[in-house]
């Protein structure tokens, strides 16, 4: 993840490539569950084929245009959203709200 709070935060993805199975001569299917700067998706991709991957193709949930700072674009998307922070079915703020059964809107500026 590239998220502090409500923020992207810039500078070097922490990737932890290790955790990869062997990918070598296998299609890859990556999911994610949003594409914002589509930073980390696409430093993924380059590094499954790095790996050997025959080819590589992605899917997200959300997708957040406005806010693509790489060439790269998923190959399947749920939902194109405008840049709103969103929570619920597995995002998160601070690791709060992960859980709801739904993708909500976070009306922002929100204190801990």
């Amino acid at each position: 993840s590239s998220y502090r709070g409500v923020e992207t935060t810039p500078g070097k993805l922490n990737l932890h490539l290790d955790l990869l199975p062997d990918v070598s001569q296998k299609h890859v299917l990556l999911v994610d569950d949003i594409f914002d700067t589509g930073r980390t998706m696409s430093a993924l991709v380059e590094a499954i084929y790095a790996r050997g991957a025959v080819s590589v193709k992605s899917l997200v949930l959300l997708r957040k245009k406005s806010r693509a700072e790489v060439v790269m674009n998923p190959d399947y998307v749920g939902f194109d959203i405008p840049n709103v922070f969103v929570v619920g079915y597995g995002l998160d703020h601070n690791g709060a709200w992960r859980n709801l059964p739904q993708i909500c809107l976070m009306d922002l500026p929100v204190i801990f």
